[in-house]
């Protein structure tokens, strides 16, 4: 393209000259990232630096015609940038240099940085006047073909530098990607890690000079002192640059990268409660990993072929470096090889197919690219001849009969040969197409007599004993890849269009459509069941119904592109291979990923799934075979199963009952000690929409849709007071006091009362002056004071004192139009709101004056809550996130916990430490309230999460879904101080990342599992989780210090029947034959 003289033009009012000033200095004084310089982009190469910018530095007088150095300068400048505000819109120069510049066809080079004002406020925008708008007109509107302003609006690439948008930082970034013609995120992602580094560099020189200082000033105290605060503020921000990494590998599906930065910052971390270890602790406790059982087994060069026993005990490899081994599955021990077979003066030299004959192990054979043939005998680690067939060209396909009585082979010449098991006479030849390579070459199941070719676009069904052609298949283009299902009923073939056509092998007949895909398929398999199939085209993974209708709503959401794929051997799996060198197991129902992914060093190019429905052999490109234990569905909570949606849940103080509100409007009592137990079913009447249970457990409360309160008393299950309590309408919220001597209760009508325990007969206060559903209703710690909000906007704070009587304090406290949250401090003092336009706002509530700022989220506020020691309160949103603030300013305390769906229910942990949050996509988390950072991984349920609460020592968590389950899972460690380290060491020795003293990631070879156990147990003082790490994932318990074990929680979901239970309980048991018979026991 045309040389320019200037990068960019900078087009502003003299009135935002701040704005010009700082811009001109950020783009000029910007260095490129290394790795971006010198690559391709629109503008051609990505220079090093933006230079020079520019600058209109005053606006000039107005006149028909721009300056003849502004037009220069207009006209030698790859793109314009303008500065938007409501001055820029008063500018009568901003908008001519905006339309000079789309004149010189150049309207896709004009980017926007918004300063002040509102795109589009001319347009009626709500809640902005005309005077807010910020774009000039002619970045507005497109230019017409006569040098005019057309009516059609144009859609301007914008920044936003403000603090609520973008940012300034987000935004200098986002105008230089489309400077350079980069990808944002990554020139964001570069920017992140040279900070990072520059952190690293600061920290390590800060770390030198504290040391130089020291030994300069040792007789000082005062020196020291400071050395040694230096010295931690700069550990701390190593912790912190590390934690950063570990979250962005975390969010790009990379946990073995995160092990390996979570270590590093465990280990340096100076505070005695570290977030880095503990967040260690719950990936490696709460996630399942691929565990490697083998060595590697290893040729001197690339596999071009790989099989496996019946038995799934031996592998064998046929290699381009001319030879063919033998090897046992469990441990990698070579058991035999084969002599090398003849080196052609070709590049594809080497053994092409390896086969093991159908019941004889001790038989394997090779089918060389010289056209040798070669059944081999081995008893040692020497391979004797068994007999030799000679081909005259290469051999590019081969496959026993099932019983082993003959052998079918394939060749590049388009031959197809059969010859004997036994002798190796040759007993039949083919023609084929001439020089069309037969590439495949597959027996149906059970078969002796027929198999399958494929050769060019043309999938042949050849019978032995006929010596005849039983089906030709063709496909408009070349066929690659073809399976059986299990019964040999029917046979699939793939490729270029159609794409994937079924055929019915008794009569040759299409089976159905086409499956068309958008490229060429490369694998495909049957499940085993023959019910429905995966394919692989463009990188891509889908799932099939045999009608061609899909499997599953989507593609497998794969990191990288597929180059395998393959059903475990009872179907409840899908294996995929990809070209980066990662294996993943996906669950054959819904899609889901099972585990964490095998990491190897090259692309995948075979997988052996083995009879145990446990273990997978992986083959590679670089030569590589290794035998992995895959991870699989693994349930980490005790799971509280209900026959319909939970609608409420309340916890005793110390969280050892629980009652639940169902959906059936029974309500239900359960121990939450995280221990299967069967519920007591405290209100059968199928009315039951709330219920709370008092801080000892001595009582619970349901109100119901009938417009009754019933309160019961969980000793005898009676009624208190021999029958329920009459109110105007559906009874919404209750809530018992702490000291259990006080009720309230609310209603959808608006109507409050307030009861004196157990004295039922005459209620302490009854209000019905509200027309509108009381929204929910809170007592402080020492039960003095109740506080009850509306939906409408209003909240009434009580006094209960002595004997029978309560008094209003003030008057009510109009807080919103719509009153979607609130809360009462635990010393009774203080109101906290939340409404549907976003606003969090902090009353007094003794004076209903206002204390503090109001807080603003950019969406309705759906939940806020005080912490125990009532110095930060947290507040949830629809906008996404979760915000801890600090209640004496208003200030947030950390970063927004950001959430991936709406936040709807909040926690604080008793001793104020940790906040839990609860999405409504039904994701649970726990937060480390003085970092802000995540310390557990998230706790899915199916469905919206409808309450939280923590045990009084803030170990575990309750948390119910409408899906149907309450989840009690640990959410606190067990570790010390001198734990980390080990932690540290194990998660290092796990992950198959490391980082290089640059901090930069390499790829690592993982241990095998018998080195990571004696790791493990060299290490000492953490033998609990080291014998639960390696346990039976089954018979284990969930968490290494749980009470349920993780065959009790199969059998107890496999005992509900919902539609998915079974499924899900079997997955989960796969692998275990005795706990797989025990799930279809229980379910009959």
């Amino acid at each position: 393209m045309a040389e320019f003289k200037y990068w960019a033009f900078l087009s502003y009012s003299h009135q935002d000259a701040k704005w010009g000033d700082w811009l001109h200095k950020a783009l000029e004084t910007y260095r490129v990232p290394r790795r971006l310089v010198g690559k391709q982009s629109r503008d051609g190469r990505v220079p090093d630096r933006l230079y020079p910018i520019f600058r209109d530095r005053e606006e000039l007088s107005v006149s028909a015609d721009l300056a003849a150095n502004i037009d220069e300068a207009l006209h030698e400048s790859r793109y314009l940038i303008v500065i938007c505000s409501p001055h820029a819109v008063q500018s009568h120069w901003v908008d001519q240099e905006i339309i000079e510049f789309k004149k010189l066809g150049r309207e896709d080079r004009i980017l926007a940085l918004i300063v002040a004002g509102e795109p589009n406020a001319t347009e009626g925008k709500p809640g902005f006047v005309p005077q807010d708008e910020c774009f000039p007109k002619a970045m507005r509107y497109r230019l017409a073909a006569n040098g005019e302003l057309s009516t059609q609006p144009a859609e301007p690439l914008a920044a936003d530098v403000r603090e609520a948008k973008d940012g300034k930082d987000n935004a200098k970034l986002k105008l230089l990607a489309g400077l350079v013609g980069v990808n944002y995120d990554d020139l964001r992602q570069r920017e992140h890690e040279r900070r990072l580094r520059r952190a690293r560099i600061i920290g390590a020189t800060s770390l030198a000079l504290a040391a130089v200082l020291a030994a300069l000033t040792g007789w000082a105290v005062f020196a020291e002192r400071q050395t040694a605060a230096q010295k931690k503020k700069t550990q701390q921000l190593l912790v912190a640059s590390d934690s950063a990494r570990a979250k962005e590998s975390f969010d790009r599906a990379d946990a073995a990268s995160a092990l390996v930065f979570l270590a590093r910052a465990a280990e340096i971390d100076p505070d005695t409660r570290s977030v880095p270890a503990e967040r260690l602790w719950f990936a490696l406790t709460q996630r399942s990993w691929p565990l490697p059982t083998s060595t590697i087994m290893r040729h001197h060069d690339a596999i071009l072929s790989t099989t496996m026993s019946v038995d799934g005990k031996l592998i064998a490899t046929g290699s381009r470096d001319l030879t063919a081994c033998v090897w046992e599955a469990e441990t990698g021990r070579l058991i035999a090889a084969t002599p090398k077979c003849r080196k052609l003066n070709t590049n594809t030299n080497g053994v092409r197919v390896v086969c093991f004959k159908p019941g004889d192990n001790r038989a394997l054979l090779t089918g060389c690219v010289d056209g040798t043939l070669t059944l081999w005998r081995y008893d040692g680690k020497e391979a004797t001849v068994v007999w030799t067939a000679d081909h005259g060209n290469e051999i590019t396909s081969a496959a026993f009969s099932a019983n082993g009585q003959f052998v079918a082979t394939g060749c590049r010449d388009g031959k197809t040969r059969v010859w004997s098991g036994e002798n190796g006479e040759k007993i039949w030849e083919f023609p084929g197409k001439e020089n069309v390579n037969v590439h495949t070459l597959l027996f149906p199941p059970g078969s002796d007599d027929t198999f399958l070719t494929l050769s060019g676009n043309t999938a042949r069904l050849l019978q032995i004993s006929q010596r005849k052609e039983l089906h030709v298949w063709t496909h408009k283009g070349d066929i690659n890849t073809s399976a059986f299902t299990a019964d040999g009923k029917l046979v699939a073939t793939a490729g270029d269009a159609p794409g994937v056509q079924i055929w019915n092998v008794d009569s040759g007949e299409e089976v159905g459509k086409p499956i068309p895909h958008d490229r060429e398929v490369t694998d495909l398999r049957f499940a085993p069941d023959g019910h429905s199939l995966v394919t692989v085209s463009g990188g891509k993974v889908y799932n099939w119904k045999l009608d061609g209708s899909p499997a599953l709503e989507r593609p497998l959401a794969i990191t990288g592109s597929a180059s395998s794929v393959r059903f475990s051997p009872d179907g409840l799996r899908i294996y995929t291979g990809t070209d980066d060198g990662r294996v993943q197991a996906w669950s054959s129902l819904d899609g889901a990923s099972l585990g964490e992914p095998v990491r190897e060093s090259a692309q995948i190019i075979a997988m052996l799934p083995q009879p145990d429905n446990l273990h997978l052999v992986v083959v590679t490109q670089e030569g590589t075979v290794r035998n992995w234990l895959m991870p699989t569905l693994l349930p980490t909570s005790a799971q509280l199963h209900h026959p319909g949606p939970v609608e409420m849940m309340s916890a005793t103080a110390d969280g050892h009952w629980i009652v639940t509100a169902c959906q059936d409007g029974n309500a239900r009592i359960w121990n939450g000690n995280g221990k299967l137990n069967e519920p007591v079913v405290i209100d059968n009447s199928g009315k039951v929409v709330s219920v709370a249970i008092s801080a000892k457990g001595t009582y619970v409360a349901t109100g119901g849709w009938d417009a009754f309160l019933r309160i019961w008393k969980v000793s005898d299950r009676t009624l208190v007071g021999g029958h329920g309590i009459e109110f105007d309408s559906t009874v919404r919220n209750v809530s018992f006091s702490p000291g259990e001597d006080v009720i309230a209760a609310g209603s959808e009508g608006g109507m409050l009362r307030i009861y004196r325990l157990p004295d039922l007969v005459k209620p302490l206060w009854e209000q019905t002056e509200h027309k509108d559903g009381v929204r929910a209703l809170r007592f402080d710690r020492e039960g003095r004071r109740l506080a009850s909000g509306w939906n409408r906007g209003t909240i009434e704070t009580f006094e209960i004192r002595a004997r029978q009587s309560c008094e209003r304090i003030g008057s009510p406290i109009v807080v919103a139009k719509e009153l979607t949250a609130f809360d009462l401090s635990p010393s009774g003092k203080l109101l906290l709101s939340g409404d549907n336009e976003g606003v969090v706002q902090i009353w007094s509530a003794e004076t209903g004056e206002k204390k503090g700022p109001s807080i603003k989220h950019k969406a309705a506020v759906q939940a806020v809550t005080f912490s125990p020691n009532e110095q930060f309160f947290v507040s949830g949103s629809d906008d996404n996130t979760a915000v801890i603030w600090n209640t004496a300013t208003g200030e947030p305390v950390s970063a927004a916990l950001v959430h991936s769906k709406p936040i709807c229910s909040l926690a604080v942990s008793p001793d104020s430490t940790r906040v839990a949050t609860g999405t409504e996509d039904g994701a649970a988390q726990v937060w480390e309230v003085a970092v802000g950072e995540s310390v557990s991984e998230p706790l899915l349920h199916n469905d919206a999460i409808r309450g939280l609460a923590f045990t009084y020592d803030g170990a575990k968590l309750a948390s119910a879904s409408s899906d149907g389950t309450v989840y009690i899972s640990d959410v606190s460690t067990p570790l010390s101080a001198s734990d980390y380290r080990f932690l540290a060491q194990f998660g290092r020795n796990l992950s198959s990342a490391s980082l290089e003293p640059s901090s930069r990631l390499a790829w690592r070879e993982v241990p095998p599992v018998t080195q990571l156990k004696k790791l493990c147990t060299e290490a000492g003082g953490m033998d609990v989780f080291c014998r639960w790490f390696f346990a039976s994932r089954t018979q284990r318990s969930l968490t290494p210090f749980a009470i349920t074990t993780v065959a009790d929680q199969v059998l107890e979901t496999a005992r509900h029947r919902q539609p998915d239970s079974l499924p899900s309980a079997l997955l989960t048991a796969s692998g275990d034959p005795d706990l797989s018979k025990q799930v279809l026991a229980n379910r009959r």
